[in-house]
């Protein structure tokens, strides 16, 4: 049987092989749906997962949330 944190990984790293990315985060949603935090990640560096709670106001975790399915966000640079 698997731990919370266990399947969150196992999550990460099976979406991640899925898609074909180079890396992949896991974010659940704060209690009243304004803020998300990131519970498991997979393929980046050290000190690039935020940590601690992340308002959803204006952010691209808010658009792909409202309209409730996948989104692609090219050229990303921050």
């Amino acid at each position: 049987k698997l731990d919370r944190q266990e399947l969150f990984d196992a999550v990460v790293r099976d979406a991640r092989t899925i898609l074909g990315v180079r890396a992949a985060v896991l974010y659940l949603c704060g209690p009243h749906g304004e803020t998300v935090r990131a519970v498991a990640s997979e393929g980046l560096g050290a000190g690039l997962l935020p940590a601690g709670e992340i308002s959803l106001e204006g952010g691209l975790v808010e658009t792909c949330l409202h309209v409730r399915r996948q989104v692609e966000f090219p050229n990303i640079q921050t």
